[in-house]
């Protein structure tokens, strides 16, 4: 993993991507692994594999607050506000003094 966070933080995706995919082959339940891939694919502007990795981490814990708030990120990314100001609204609701809502809060007010 450590080896695939150098790859990544070097901009060598294409590189960090395989490293990744083995982990997951070893144990598909590694959410850093995900989140990884997430920041990855949302960096490149992939961001229709940046959401498919996002929902396998709430596929594993359907209440990832972090997962929740990178959704509405990524739909924001996509230029769907309307989508991001759903998802991020219901997770300020769900779970206020969170970190999460904090973000979900300051997303909301950029989407303005």
């Amino acid at each position: 993993m450590r080896y695939a966070d150098y790859l990544t933080a070097a901009h060598q995706f294409d590189s960090a991507i395989p490293v990744y995919e083995e982990i997951l082959a070893k144990n598909p339940k590694r959410t850093d692994v995900y989140f990884a891939l997430t920041f990855i694919y949302y960096n490149r502007k992939e961001f229709t594999r940046a959401e498919e990795v996002t929902n396998k981490v709430l596929g594993y814990d359907k209440n990832n607050l972090q997962a929740k708030y990178n959704l509405g990120a990524i739909a924001a990314a996509e230029g769907d506000k309307e989508k991001a100001r759903t998802l991020w609204t219901k997770l300020l609701d769900e779970n206020p003094g969170s970190r999460e809502a904090d973000l979900a809060k300051n997303g909301l007010a950029g989407l303005e």
